[in-house]
């Protein structure tokens, strides 16, 4: 068995019984108490959000975009959103290796299920590894921590996909870190303003249409040059 795997199957386990221990406790909800409980502390409420950013990121656990905004209701924007995108970071080398190795036995799944043409798209898609990570760290219904996996899965190789993170995956904790700051400046005026729902992400959809519209047209010209 190759050493990717092992790695994916590991991961797999542990998304799995992480996802079901932390439903089993209330899931995000209880992330979100825990650190409302402990925001007196603010340096064991941030040691405690840092970790769970790990966690979350590292082994592909739900909630990560209400933690954020729950964070940043406490702490304002800047610093959950620094830590959100450091265990991005942190966390991509290990999730792209588990993912990686995989490419050809993609793009045999590719060929015989969608035919020749994807599979040649999914080729060109690959070869502009950075403008398809940022499509994919901009897409608003795909969770950050599984987007290293994929990027991995299409053949993307590890240095465009650390590039294409540090251009544009700070976005999505600021955007939601932000939700939450103003959600938690508006609560301590107003104490029956509700907190923002993940239908809020609807903003994002422009800078991801435009990177879509952007990479859309480099395979254009990719195909066209040949």
């Amino acid at each position: 068995m190759r050493r990717s795997h092992v790695l994916l199957a590991g991961l797999a386990v542990a998304s799995a019984l992480g996802a079901l221990i932390l439903g089993l406790a209330g899931g995000g909800a209880t992330v979100i108490a825990i650190l409302a409980a402990v925001e007196a502390n603010r340096t064991l409420a941030l040691t405690i959000f840092a970790v769970w950013a790990l966690l979350a990121n590292c082994l592909i656990l739900p909630a990560g975009s209400l933690s954020v905004m729950a964070a940043g209701a406490l702490f304002g924007t800047v610093v959950p959103a620094l830590v959100w995108f450091t265990a991005q970071l942190l966390t991509t080398p290990f999730l792209h290796r588990a993912g990686f190795g995989n490419r050809a036995e993609i793009d045999r799944m590719v060929r015989r299920y969608l035919g020749a043409r994807a599979s040649a798209l999914l080729a060109d898609a690959t070869r502009e590894g950075v403008w398809t990570t940022i499509l994919l760290r901009l897409t608003p219904v795909l969770p950050s921590a599984p987007t290293a996996l994929i990027a991995a899965w299409a053949g993307v190789d590890r240095r465009s996909f650390l590039l294409g993170t540090v251009l544009v995956g700070w976005l999505r904790p600021l955007y939601f870190a932000s939700l939450g700051a103003a959600a938690g400046s508006l609560a301590r005026i107003d104490g029956s303003v509700a907190a923002p729902s993940l239908q809020t992400a609807l903003p994002l959809a422009l800078p991801f249409a435009c990177a879509a519209l952007l990479l859309a047209v480099r395979l254009y010209v990719r195909r066209a040059s040949r």
